[in-house]
């Protein structure tokens, strides 16, 4: 039993070898000392006499989620235990160092986030008990699948890497005619996959609740099948077109966003965009880069539906 009665609300009594720290972690931490919801939980149940596990499970899931190491679960979890193996397992013991009894984070694709001690750690796997769970709050209310023209170099990599972090739902590379950078098929599968690497690590350092998809390059042509089931789509040409908040009307649940190469559209490519159901829009009166335009349609899109506060 823990007597959390008798201890000043700053101060709840956890053990050093605690799961709830991680190592680069301590209770005289400043981050935790000044926080303002570990105050108030302490407040909250110092006077109860909690069993240890209970303790640790509340402020496993109130206290200490914010500060999680934060990984991806290839599946839903349905049983107390689950091993986490690859990449993953290796950094947990080579690059966070953690330790057994130390916590984590798993977010599942069904949209939840599980808090979980480490049971045990071996040369290629590490097993994580699971102490609880609770819907993930951090992916927005609007699916956005962002469409991006193949360019030049690796100015994708920055595209997706700050899409993500912005609430991107999948993002689709595509070949329209101005599309400088060309690459065969297997130098397209190449760079998927190095995209879906970024993907992956910007999903857990903006703590998403699911790593966002980054589909097979498409033709500009296949744009429309692709959008076919989509609430809302909008292709932003630099010639002109409507302010976004005009198209965004109501509440929507998913909705595509189009962005141009370097050298931009022609002009039959939007007409053929038009002539099946996309809508044409602005970013304004200054001409932006081909990879700032993206970035800037998403910021735009998720303010206008209420998940850019």
């Amino acid at each position: 039993m823990i007597d959390v009665r008798a201890c000043p609300p700053h101060s709840f009594p956890i053990p050093k070898s605690s799961f709830l720290i991680p190592h680069y972690y301590k209770p005289s931490s400043p981050l935790l000392q000044s926080s303002a919801k570990f105050v108030r939980i302490c407040l909250q149940i110092r006077n109860v006499r909690l069993p240890r596990a209970e303790a640790r499970r509340i402020l496993a899931m109130t206290v200490y989620g914010d500060i999680m190491a934060w990984f991806f679960a290839n599946d839903a979890l349905t049983t107390e235990y689950y091993t986490i193996t690859g990449e993953d397992a290796s950094h947990i013991a080579r690059s966070l160092r953690m330790k057994v009894g130390e916590a984590l984070t798993l977010c599942t694709p069904d949209g939840r986030r599980h808090e979980c001690e480490i049971t045990e750690i071996t040369r290629t796997d590490v097993t994580v008990r699971i102490l609880g769970s609770t819907e993930c709050e951090q992916e927005p209310d609007v699916r956005v699948n962002l469409f991006i023209a193949l360019m030049k170099g690796d100015k994708i990599d920055d595209v997706v890497q700050k899409a993500v972090e912005l609430g991107a739902s999948e993002i689709t590379p595509f070949l329209s005619a101005r599309c400088i950078s060309r690459p065969d098929e297997k130098g397209l599968q190449k760079k998927r996959a190095r995209w879906q690497k970024i993907a992956d690590n910007a999903a857990s350092q903006s703590r998403r609740g699911v790593i966002p998809r980054v589909n097979d390059c498409i033709k500009l042509r296949e744009i429309p099948e692709a959008v076919r089931n989509t609430d809302a789509s909008v292709v932003f040409y630099e010639c002109g077109g409507e302010k976004l908040g005009t198209l965004i009307q109501g509440k929507i649940k998913s909705l595509a966003l189009i962005t141009g190469s370097e050298g931009g559209f022609e002009q039959e490519e939007i007409d053929y965009l038009t002539q099946n159901g996309v809508k044409v829009a602005t970013l304004g009166k200054r001409i932006l880069r081909a990879q700032t335009a993206p970035v800037a349609a998403l910021c735009a899109a998720m303010l206008l539906t209420g998940n850019l506060e």
